[in-house]
């Protein structure tokens, strides 16, 4: 994934562990709200290897909603590129790339949905 995949509309970055019984909660109400959501490009991210990401998307039903997509990143370039250290932890952007806002811990779709 690279700028370049990113689309020309906001882009919500939620950083998680599938593990973390917050990120769980985050992802089924994401699931649950996922049309307060519809005008963004929803990125669930996580330094956990693809074949454990593969069922927490299963089990909290994500893989059939068209705008939220999960992906690995290097723990590292977590850190390095956008400073998440700890999940969950959601980046919320403007469409031309600025931040919107930066949340850490457990989030509210209505509290993302705010600063789109």
């Amino acid at each position: 994934m690279t700028q370049a995949t990113l689309q020309d509309k906001p882009v919500v970055l939620i950083y998680f562990n599938p593990d973390c019984e917050h990120c769980q909660r985050e992802a089924d109400e994401l699931r649950k709200h996922a049309a307060m959501l519809a005008n963004a490009q929803v990125l669930m991210l996580s330094a956990e290897p693809l074949p454990l990401l593969i069922p927490f998307v299963k089990a909290h039903q994500l893989n059939g909603l068209p705008n939220i997509q999960i992906a690995h990143i290097d723990r590292k370039v977590a850190y390095e590129t956008f400073g998440f250290a700890a999940v969950p932890n959601v980046l919320i952007y403007h469409a031309d790339g600025t931040l919107a806002k930066r949340f850490q811990g457990e989030t509210s779709i209505e509290a993302i949905k705010r600063h789109l």
